[in-house]
């Protein structure tokens, strides 16, 4: 019997690639943020912690947001919240500087997890729930988009940061040309 993946499974591979994507992006970021914001090279290393604390949360906090929103509105408030974190995350460095910064950052990345696991924890159980006879191979198969999407997620900034790409390139060269930095917003 062959497979029927419908809509709501290949939302879920993308929303499990999406996820993937934020937890392997997280390490090759750490320390060029960290030099960026001036702040020590070895605080980088807190940006791991504050990921396991969010996937901490997520386990406490999951079941309750699936009891009160379903697994479907669980996955979804777990992406909403995995995409203002990237938003805010974004935001941060052009308002405020320094160790201020990464300390709202760090916590920006615990939420971030916190939403990114209770949306991986819910959308797995309604892989399971949609497709019961072959629920161990869609979850199989959102477990490797989600792989493939995070081995290639630190190749693709490489190359975006090697082409010029970013707030940091943009800096250098605006400052290279004797003038300030200026950002749209």
């Amino acid at each position: 019997m062959s497979l029927l993946r419908t809509p709501v499974t290949w939302a879920i591979y993308g929303m499990n690639g999406a996820w993937a994507s934020f937890v392997y992006l997280s390490g090759p970021i750490a320390p060029i943020l960290a030099e960026d914001l001036g702040v020590p090279v070895g605080a980088a290393g807190l940006v791991g912690t504050a990921l396991a604390v969010g996937m901490a949360t997520a386990a406490a906090a999951g079941p309750i947001a699936i009891a009160r929103l379903g697994r479907d509105g669980a996955a979804r408030l777990g992406l909403v919240v995995i995409a203002c974190a990237l938003a805010a995350i974004a935001l941060v460095p052009t308002l405020i500087g320094g160790v201020a910064a990464y300390g709202v950052i760090l916590v920006l990345l615990w939420l971030g997890a916190t939403g990114g696991g209770t949306m991986v924890n819910a959308s797995t159980a309604r892989l399971s729930d949609k497709h019961r006879e072959d629920s161990a191979r869609v979850i199989t198969e959102a477990n490797a988009a989600a792989g493939w999407v995070g081995l290639f997620s630190p190749l693709l900034l490489g190359v975006a940061l090697g082409a010029g790409l970013g707030f940091e390139a943009r800096a250098r060269s605006v400052a290279a040309q004797g003038r300030s930095v200026t950002y749209p917003w």
